[in-house]
Formats: structure tokens, sequence, C-alpha cells
């Protein structure tokens, strides 16, 4: 079952900072799949009482996420769908501008450190049949 992105998606909390999909989130044609693993909203962490890690905007942060992990596109189409996603999401405006100038500047940290990480065989999405409850050790390691 796939979730319509305006709902919230199913996902089980593994402490403050992680989450895994519990089923499959679509936005237009992008699938995110279940059992994907998100730290919510990156940020600096001064910044958190302005941008928390889960907030109305979660389903955008998981969808940009997965784009900047699976990276199917430029980061640039990556960081102007999160706009778009949150714009979906009724994100207020200025949060919105705020958080896609963020991704825009700073996103490129995220995107070579998930290159790296998936040439050196780590992953992401675990096949929840096989696994329903990943360890929570090895979701901390991904990060």
């Amino acid at each position: 079952m796939t979730m319509s992105f305006g709902n919230p998606v199913l996902v089980r909390n593994y402490g403050r900072h992680l989450v895994v999909t519990q089923e499959p989130l679509t936005y237009r044609t992008i699938t995110v799949p279940a059992g994907f693993a998100s730290d919510g909203t990156s940020r600096p962490w001064v910044l958190g009482w302005i941008f928390p890690r889960f907030g109305v905007f979660i389903n955008a942060s998981i969808l940009h996420d997965y784009l900047y992990w699976s990276q199917p596109l430029a980061r640039y189409i990556a960081d102007a769908d999160f706009n778009e996603a949150m714009r979906f999401l009724d994100v207020p405006t200025y949060r919105r501008k705020l958080m896609y100038k963020g991704v825009r500047m700073f996103g490129w940290i995220s995107w070579h450190r998930n290159k790296k990480s998936k040439a050196a065989g780590k992953f992401r999405v675990f096949d929840l049949e096989e696994t329903p409850f990943p360890d929570k050790k090895v979701i901390r390691s991904m990060f």
C-alpha cells in the first residue's frame, strides 16, 4: 500500500533522530520504499527550535533524504522537488524558503557523503519482511 503524500507517513522511531518508513511514500513519480532509514530534517542543532527534525514537512524531508541517497537525478532537481513537496504540504513560505536555501547552500556535504557511503557498501533500505525490526545500532551506523 502506498500512502498519499499529504498524509503522515508511517514510521518506526529509533530514537530522537532516526526513523524507518513502514510503507512506501510516493510523490509524483518518486517512491520512497518501505524500510528506508531517515534522520528527518538535517540542520545545525542551534536551529532545532526553528526547524525540528520532525514536523509538518517530514514527508518532504524523507523524500529529500531518499533522493540524496539514491541520487537518480541531479542535486538541484532533488532540492527543487523538496521545495515543491513542502509547498504541497502547506509548509509556511518563510520556513520553506529558508529550508530550501539551506539545502542549496550546504546539501553538497550530504550528497557527497552519501555517494561515498554507497560506494563503501553501506545501505539505507531494509527488507522489512526479512528484518521487521532493524537493530538500532545498525541504523545508527548508517549516518
